[in-house]
Parts: C-alpha cells; structure tokens; sequence
C-alpha cells in the first residue's frame, strides 16, 4: 500500500540524518585538529613514539602478526581515546588502551619457529635439515631475501608468542 505523505517523511527523516552526520563530521575534524595540537605539545606522547620507533620489544596479536610495542600508561579520558587513536594512527602506529601500549606493525616478516623451520607467511622457506649453525640458516636466509628482492624483518617465534628479533647480517 503506497502512501506519499508516510514516504515524504520517510525521505525528509533521511535527509535530515544526513544534514546531521554532515554536521557532526564538521565539529568531530574541528575537534580532532584541536586535539591533535595538544597532542603535539603532549611530551610523554612524542617520547613514546620515538621509543617506540626504536623498540626492541615485541609481541604477536591473535592474527599471528608480529607488532614493536612500548608501554603508554599515561591518563586519557574516554572523550579523548577516539582522537587520540586517530592521531596515533595518522602516524604509523596504533594504540591498545586496555594493555596501556602504542604498537608498530611490523607488516610481511620473516619467522623462525622453536623447531628451526624459517617461514615467509605461511611457507616453509628452509627446513631446519637443511643448515646446522644459526650463521648458516642466517645465510641462506640473506640469500632468499636477495632472490626474491623483499626484506623483511626476521624473527624467532616460539609457541607462547615470544618474539625475538633475528639479525640475519654480520
């Protein structure tokens, strides 16, 4: 059953809901820009994302991706957690306010696992037979890299999630 004056509302509603969203968008980029020259201002944050870019420290999130991470600790209200996350990101990086850490993705890696078996994603690359010493599986490790143009870090996993930087160069 058609009836235009319940359609006419139906689309003005709609209409409305979009002015809104439109409006809303306006003051959260207003917001956003405010807070991000605090941001800026905020040392304890900018020491953090320079530790981070140097970390040393790394974990695995339930993808099996291989993440940099420092502890971030510092107070945030839950007003700001949306901005602060988009600025976080802005720069490369991301933010876990439940484990109070910043992380860095370390995207496509190359992992060891406790067996010794090296891995590119999910392809088994060098099996463990095929080198003795942890020098000769860097090698050949070094020469994949150099044949397939792509090099990316290298890591030790073991099946806990403890994650270990490798350096494959001497």
């Amino acid at each position: 059953m058609k009836n235009e004056s319940i359609e006419l509302l139906h689309e003005m509603i709609k209409q409305a809901k979009n002015r809104a969203a439109k409006e809303l968008g306006k003051y959260k980029n207003r917001l956003q820009e405010l807070y991000n020259k605090q941001f800026d201002d905020w040392k304890e944050l900018q020491d953090a994302l320079k530790a981070l870019e140097a970390s040393e420290k790394y974990g695995t999130n339930e993808y099996g991706e291989i993440y940099a991470w420092v502890r971030f600790d510092e107070e945030v209200s839950e007003d700001e957690k949306e901005y602060l996350d988009t600025y976080v990101q802005e720069h490369g990086f991301s933010i876990d306010f439940k484990n109070e850490a910043l992380m860095s993705f370390q995207g496509e890696c190359i992992g060891i696992d406790e067996d010794g078996d090296v891995f590119d994603g999910r392809k088994c690359i060098i099996e463990r037979r095929e080198y003795k010493t942890d020098d000769e599986r860097n090698e050949l490790i070094e020469k994949y890299m150099e044949r397939t143009g792509c090099f990316p870090g290298v890591f030790e996993i073991s099946r806990y999630g403890d994650v270990r930087l490798v350096r494959t160069q001497k």
